[in-house]
């Protein structure tokens, strides 16, 4: 009887801590309810009040939707006629003005080196000496032959002119003796080839044989330059032909860095290249210092024509569309977009041809957020051409990537068209 006594209390302790808890959440949702309508209450009075204070004052509430939109804040750069230099960029190659790989003439055995690896010599100075001995064996036995002869001569012109030899035996014994001074002659030449001297002055490369090598014809000895001054070869596209002309001059950088350098045209290739469709040039640089080394590359700027009053823009500023390219300039306190036609470009600037003139103020920042007709407010203006330098530019202006397309005006007018360069 007591054990079944004991679940009876705890029940009942249970049901009642249940029914407090109910009773302590319905109070604090209604004091949170309470709360929220007196604050709701609150705010109403302030914005009657702060509605009241507006119309009796006679300005517009708190959305300002009588004024318009603010006006938009852009950077601009005002139009002015620049000179400018359109180039052509190509890639060229440094060669010297001489250069050969010598060789011999004749097969034999090299018994003697005068030439130093990477020294400059003068046009004539001996290099390599080849083995001669048989040769001034055999010039020693034609000019013992030569005596003999000449003596034979001398008593075949007295018998004669004693009526003792005949005219045919006179012109025999002078035949021989002209046969062996040819002869003679002749190895004179051979011995002078095995005497190896420099054609011209200039530097010799790095030797490829010893003392007591055997030679042919084929085999390279050692190379040697004169590059005092470079010829500079490089092509360019047939489209430019018609710029090209000797005596014209050019600028050109070397590929391991250093200062703009320049060069003479003294050449012109008379054929294009019908492979390729290019033409060869060749320009002269100077190379007094040697600075410069045979057969580097070269990135070369050739000029096709200078002309005044072009009118450049940031590339930033163009905005490409399906028709064609358009700028955002400034008019009467609005953004209007204006269709252009592009000339040249340089790395950061591009010609407009037609579109706009000298004293336009076309907008280079917040594009994006331009509208046609919208109200703008200039910031920073920047003079262009004040500094009176000259552009360089390459030939064509290639299609700008798309960046941004320009949205429909307040008016839902369709974008302008315009007319890209070529």
């Amino acid at each position: 009887m007591n054990s079944a006594s004991y679940p009876r209390p705890r029940a009942t302790r249970g049901r009642a801590s249940r029914s407090c808890s109910a009773r302590e959440s319905s109070a604090r949702v209604g004091l949170g309810c309470a709360l929220a309508l007196v604050t709701s209450l609150l705010l109403g009075c302030g914005s009657g009040e702060g509605a009241i204070r507006a119309d009796a004052s006679g300005k517009p509430g708190a959305s300002g939707s009588a004024s318009g939109p603010p006006a938009l804040v852009a950077d601009a750069r005002r139009l002015a006629p620049r000179p400018l230099s359109v180039t052509v960029p190509a890639n060229g190659t440094l060669l010297a003005n001489e250069s050969v790989e010598i060789a011999p003439e004749l097969s034999r055995r090299i018994v003697k080196i005068a030439a130093s690896d990477g020294a400059s010599v003068k046009k004539g100075e001996l290099l390599f000496k080849l083995d001669d001995a048989d040769l001034h064996a055999e010039l020693r036995a034609l000019e013992v032959r030569r005596k003999l002869l000449l003596d034979q001569l001398a008593r075949q012109s007295k018998l004669h002119e004693g009526g003792l030899a005949s005219e045919q035996e006179l012109v025999r014994a002078r035949s021989e003796l002209e046969l062996v001074e040819a002869q003679r002659a002749q190895v004179g030449v051979t011995l002078t080839r095995t005497s190896i001297r420099a054609p011209f002055d200039g530097r010799l490369g790095l030797r490829n044989v010893s003392v007591g090598a055997m030679v042919t014809p084929q085999t390279p000895l050692i190379t040697l330059e004169d590059s005092s001054s470079l010829k500079l070869d490089l092509t360019l596209p047939e489209r430019h032909a018609h710029h090209v002309r000797e005596g014209g001059e050019l600028e050109f950088r070397p590929a391991q860095g250093g200062p703009l350098r320049k060069a003479k045209v003294v050449a012109i290739e008379p054929r294009v290249d019908s492979a390729s469709r290019s033409l060869r040039v060749r320009a002269l640089v100077e190379n007094a210092d040697g600075a410069l080394r045979a057969g580097s590359f070269v990135t070369v700027d050739f000029p096709m024509e200078s002309r005044e009053g072009a009118l450049l823009v940031p590339s930033v500023a163009v905005v490409p569309s399906i028709g064609g390219h358009q700028v955002w300039i400034e008019r009467d306190g609005k953004a209007q977009l204006v269709d252009v036609v592009l000339g040249v470009r340089t790395d950061t600037e591009v010609e407009l041809l037609r579109g706009v003139e000298a004293g336009t103020l076309v907008l280079t920042t917040n594009l994006l957020r331009l509208r046609a007709g919208a109200p703008v407010k200039l910031g920073k203006v920047e003079e262009a051409g004040a500094s009176g330098q000259a552009a360089s530019a390459a030939p064509a202006a290639a299609p700008l990537a798309p960046t941004a397309a320009p949205g429909p005006g307040p008016e839902g007018a369709a974008a302008p068209r315009g007319e890209g360069a070529r």
